[in-house]
């Protein structure tokens, strides 16, 4: 996503909601599957289409999306993707 101006490093899911409404007020088409994850999360998880998958604590379903986590551990959630939680509060299967 190249028009994408977001790093999950540096800023968080909050501030990747409002670019994400900026790009579609330009009409750029977002894939929200390819939004990036901060580093330090990477390991502990892994994308699979529009859900997040905790391979060391929890499994996330298709009932649940998670579509990205910042460097606070704070994830964008929810069908509209307008919602916010700490990954450890992602309920397990």
């Amino acid at each position: 996503m190249e028009d994408l101006n977001w790093n999950p490093e540096t800023q968080t899911v909050q501030e990747l909601v409002i670019e994400l409404e900026r790009l579609i007020d330009e009409g750029i088409r977002i894939d929200m599957s390819d939004l990036p994850i901060a580093d330090e999360f990477c390991n502990r998880l892994a994308i699979q289409g529009p859900q997040l998958i905790n391979t060391d604590k929890c499994a996330v379903d298709e009932t649940y999306p998670v579509w990205t986590v910042d460097h606070k551990g704070n994830a964008l959630v929810g069908d509209d993707a307008k919602s916010f939680e700490h990954i450890d509060d992602v309920p397990e299967l």
